[in-house]
């Protein structure tokens, strides 16, 4: 019987959860009613960059990148180059997201939880990186 890797577990709920959170965050936004819309401060300030259902959409590609990043093989370099681009994508996204609210509130410290999402992200990329760096330079030496 293979013995229970608990990092590679704890990787692969994180990366689940980010995948989650950005899939579901971009139907949510698409299925908001327009109504919502127009009252809503965060939605107002976020589509002064791009309208709404193209954040939903990229939020939708960032997770669908999590997932196929999850699928392909740990022994490919577009494994963590994927790792690379949707942590990048989930950082910008996520922080974009919660600067948005945080100005629209002003006083609520509950977007402080999608500045903890876009670090996550962050760090993921940066992950993927330096994973992408080391199996680089194991197989020029």
């Amino acid at each position: 019987m293979e013995k229970f890797d608990r990092y590679a577990f704890a990787e692969q709920a994180i990366l689940m959860f980010l995948a989650a959170l950005a899939i579901v965050t971009g139907l949510m936004m698409l299925s908001t009613p327009d109504f919502v819309v127009l009252h809503s401060h965060t939605y107002n300030y976020l589509s002064q960059l791009i309208t709404v259902e193209i954040w939903a959409w990229l939020f939708i590609l960032n997770g669908i990148l999590y997932v196929i990043a999850m699928l392909i093989n740990d022994e490919l370099k577009a494994k963590m180059v994927l790792f690379i681009i949707a942590g990048t994508i989930g950082t910008a996204l996520w922080f974009l997201f919660a600067t948005a609210g945080y100005e629209a509130i002003r006083s609520s410290t509950s977007y402080g939880r999608s500045y903890v999402i876009g670090v996550f992200n962050l760090l993921t990329a940066f992950v993927g990186g330096v994973e992408l760096w080391r199996s680089v330079k194991k197989k020029s030496t």
